[in-house]
């Protein structure tokens, strides 16, 4: 019988400085997944994104949409350059909002005071650096999740306030698609007037130079004719069949990390009924990351292949109800955080649980990945 145990405030006994351990610990994989995945917004408007605005950037969800583009702007590129790369991971805001379209590789271009060596990441980088340590990260929250799962890993399903987070390493490693054109190394001015400061990039397509595309105000975005043409003449249709391929592969990745969290949280315990009630905070953080990727499949399947959509940015960015969307997750996420704080104490062995008090020494005689059944006996 599936069954959740009542909450278990039991955290009173945890010292000043466990309770910083703890906070590093718990906040470091979510620290380094957004850092990550979110640039600063490169500002092409008088008039600066509001906080709602910023936070959606900060999702996860658009985080991971933003790396399955960048990979798909580059399978459908037919020649890749610094400008390229410089405008696809670029976070681009404009009197209308965010902006990731194909478009703004050359609107946006005489704005651009900083482009970068090459199309593709340097060894030597700090994105190169975030690479390396979101895909530890993710190794070892995948091999403790998938090795749970067949048994051939310990895995603490009754983890404590530092490890609330670390299923979300999982989801980073899907940074590794779009590693190889990750780059920082740019700048967007929207100070900048129109060609007075604009890198010379020699000939882009059609002939035409950075310096030729007329610009005149921060606020005239408007595109010129041959805009277009270029753009066409640049990237190939979304019908180009490696780049279906691609974004049917990233949505099955997504669909996958969805399905070891459904397994945690729901499949494991009905299969397995005795001896594996859920605690509160487990089970509340399980729900957080069906709902979180569930969410962000639907929403990728919804604009990315069932929708064709071409920009880096989430269309529905600046949408009123992802917003919401956006905040509801974030509260989500502040409550998984407020109950696993309440619920975890410190067992014998030093391992952190949210099992109660009198039973946190089960975790460390877990064998197998499995937790003896008498816990059971503590509700």
């Amino acid at each position: 019988m599936f069954y959740v145990a009542p909450l278990q405030i039991q955290s009173q006994s945890l010292s000043f400085a466990e309770w910083v351990a703890l906070l590093t610990l718990c906040l470091a994989p979510l620290i380094a997944h957004i850092l990550a995945g979110a640039p600063q917004p490169s500002l092409l408007a008088s008039s600066k994104p509001k906080w709602h605005d910023r936070v959606c950037i900060l999702n996860p969800t658009s985080i991971l949409c933003r790396y399955a583009a960048i990979v798909d702007r580059r399978i459908r590129a037919r020649q890749w350059g610094p400008v390229d790369a410089a405008a696809a991971n670029a976070v681009f805001w404009n009197q209308h909002g965010w902006d990731g379209s194909e478009e703004m590789v050359m609107r946006a271009l005489p704005y651009c005071t900083l482009l970068p060596d090459h199309g593709t990441v340097e060894l030597l980088s700090t994105e190169m650096l975030k690479t390396a340590i979101v895909t530890m990260q993710g190794l070892q929250a995948l091999v403790s999740l998938v090795g749970g799962v067949t048994g051939t890993v310990l895995f603490n399903q009754y983890f404590g306030l530092d490890g609330i987070f670390g299923p979300l390493s999982v989801m980073g490693l899907l940074r590794l698609y779009a590693a190889p054109w990750l780059t920082d190394d740019y700048m967007y001015s929207g100070r900048a007037l129109a060609g007075a400061h604009a890198v010379a990039y020699g000939p882009v397509a059609n002939n035409t130079s950075a310096t030729d595309v007329p610009r005149h105000s921060i606020d005239s975005l408007n595109q010129p004719p041959d805009i277009k043409e270029s753009v066409d003449s640049r990237y190939r249709p979304v019908s180009f069949w490696p780049s279906q391929c691609f974004r049917a592969l990233y949505f099955s990745s997504l669909i996958g990390c969805w399905f070891l969290a459904m397994w945690w949280t729901f499949i494991r315990p009905i299969l397995r009924p005795r001896g594996t009630p859920l605690t509160s905070s487990s089970f509340f953080a399980g729900v957080f990351y069906v709902f979180g990727l569930g969410s962000t499949a639907i929403i990728y399947f919804c604009y990315y292949i069932w929708g064709n959509a071409r920009s880096t940015i989430l269309p529905c960015a600046s949408d009123i109800w992802y917003k919401a969307y956006t905040i509801v997750l974030t509260t989500f996420m502040g409550v998984v955080l407020l109950l696993s704080a309440l619920e975890t104490y410190k067992a014998a062995c030093g391992s952190y649980t949210s099992l109660p008090a009198r039973c946190s020494d089960l975790v460390c005689v877990a064998t197998g990945g499995e937790v003896p059944a008498t816990v059971a006996r503590c509700y």
